[in-house]
């Protein structure tokens, strides 16, 4: 949800290496590599 959110106003989440850890931890492993909204 945040990282759509983030895209509505041009952000691009998979940029932002906080972001990237988070989802990291918490996608499944299958989708760990590829972030997409």
């Amino acid at each position: 949800e945040y990282g759509r959110n983030l895209a509505a106003f041009g952000v691009v989440a998979a940029d932002i290496p906080a972001y990237r850890s988070l989802w990291q931890c918490v996608a499944p492993q299958e989708k760990q590599e590829l972030i997409h909204f």
